[in-house]
């Protein structure tokens, strides 16, 4: 298979012979090869991606919750009860007439107590013990899993 070819200087045509003999860059096989292989990277690549998103959302939740849990923690609340201190094994004598205040931390460490305004209103021991059952079934696949 040759082919015509005019040149513009000149009004004589060249005949352009194809080479014989070497092989043709990417074959049928190569080229399917190379398609498989971008479509593996590219799907690995997704899945690091949404897993690196979920890993970084989970942080960023984690950090709230506890920036909120120490706000909780630090709230002064009011006590008009006689409670037993546990630390110091007194009684303190809070009234309605003589009220006593104090930072939740210390009520939930010291009278082992959690008045309603201390009470954390969100889910992270539920989602922690999700998430680390899920751990724990991943790393027991790994070790686990089916050995060849």
């Amino acid at each position: 298979m040759s082919s015509v070819v005019e040149t513009s200087d000149r009004s004589e045509r060249v005949a352009l012979k194809p080479k014989v003999g070497l092989p043709l860059p990417n074959t049928m096989k190569e080229n399917q090869e190379q398609k498989w292989k971008c479509m593996i990277y590219s799907s690995t690549l997704c899945v690091i991606s949404i897993f690196g998103t979920f890993v970084y959302c989970f942080v960023n939740w984690y950090d709230g919750v506890f920036e909120e849990r120490e706000e909780i923690d630090r709230k002064i609340t009011v006590i008009s009860e006689k409670w037993l201190d546990y630390e110091t094994n007194e009684q303190i004598n809070c009234t309605n007439d003589h009220t006593c205040l104090y930072n939740c931390s210390y009520i939930g460490d010291h009278f082992h107590k959690t008045p309603g305004e201390c009470v954390y209103k969100d889910y992270y021991n539920m989602i922690s013990i999700i998430v680390e059952i899920g751990l724990a079934l991943c790393i027991c696949s790994c070790i686990c899993g089916n050995k060849k």
